[in-house]
């Protein structure tokens, strides 16, 4: 039934639209005041260019690539790590995806866009690969770890600016990620024993 989705909405162009009541109202409320304020008053051309390609960073052929160049890197436990991580959120995310369809706040409200995305709006996945990639990817490296973070805030953020998601969406992808990922490292010694 998921893959009759994905097929649908991929071969339709992405047309599936979604609902405009999926929530109560007063999440609804505050989604709007936050998601106005910073895709109308943060606004800027700079900042337009800045998210734009941010935004793609969140992608999950991005990650799942970067899997592949780390295995081939001889990084075969963080490849592994992040693959299963990615898969197992994505478990999680597309079946949300399609029993709650939310539909995408550019087709609710007045605003910026540069260009138009299909698909429902929640949650997040763009936020859900940031977060899962950003937990195991800096599980070891603490260095690495402040900047991933601050790389995936800045790619879910990037998905309310340009007006493609609700902050709940982008919070919803953020703890999906994170728990996803945090389940992968709890079980890090069985997987890779198979590995």
């Amino acid at each position: 039934m998921f893959l009759a989705y994905f097929l649908l909405d991929f071969f339709f162009e992405k047309k599936l639209v979604g609902e405009n009541k999926i929530f109560p109202d007063w999440i609804m409320f505050w989604d709007s005041k936050i998601l106005l304020l910073v895709n109308r008053e943060l606004a800027s051309p700079f900042l337009d260019i800045v998210f734009a390609g941010l935004t793609h960073i969140g992608l999950t052929y991005f990650w799942l690539a970067l899997a592949i160049f780390l295995w081939f890197k001889k990084m075969r436990e963080e490849a592994v790590l992040l693959t299963l991580t990615i898969v197992l959120s994505s478990l999680i995310v597309l079946p949300a995806k399609f029993f709650l369809p939310r539909a995408r706040p550019f087709l609710l409200l007045d605003l910026r866009t540069l260009w138009f995305e299909g698909g429902y709006s929640f949650p997040s996945g763009h936020a859900k690969n940031s977060f899962a990639s950003a937990k195991i990817l800096g599980n070891k490296k603490k260095k690495l770890k402040i900047f991933l973070y601050i790389l995936a805030v800045a790619v879910s953020f990037s998905r309310i600016y340009l007006g493609f998601h609700w902050p709940t969406d982008v919070l919803a992808g953020a703890l999906v990620g994170w728990f996803s990922s945090s389940l992968i490292l709890c079980f890090r010694r069985k997987i890779m024993s198979v590995f």
